[in-house]
């Protein structure tokens, strides 16, 4: 039986390689190359040079460090990033450090 190597693909912003899912929860620090996707309960700290998704369904309480933080559900902690989007129906309770700042109407920070 023969086994070919199988490409590795680079960590990439336009991946999304962690998800945290709406039925779970997570308490701890995690640091990656790739995007992020919370749709569960986090807390603790999340460091990547890509992409933090907190979904409708999030509750996270974290100090994030990213390129971009998109906040649709509920985070409490502190920001830091090139750019955060605080979506309609996402709300922001902490710090925020940011180069660029999108706020939709109906976003709570």
């Amino acid at each position: 039986m023969r086994f070919r190597k199988s490409k590795e693909r680079k960590a990439s912003p336009a991946y999304i390689d962690v998800v945290i899912g709406p039925g779970a929860n997570f308490k701890g620090e995690l640091e990656c190359q790739s995007s992020v996707r919370i749709d569960g309960f986090y807390e603790g700290s999340i460091k990547t040079p890509a992409n933090v998704i907190v979904g409708e369904s999030a509750k996270v309480i974290a100090d994030i460090t990213a390129k971009t933080v998109s906040v649709s559900g509920a985070f409490k902690g502190s920001i830091f990033a090139d750019r955060v989007e605080l979506l309609d129906v996402g709300r922001i309770w902490g710090d925020v450090t940011v180069k660029s700042f999108l706020l939709d109407e109906g976003g709570y920070i």
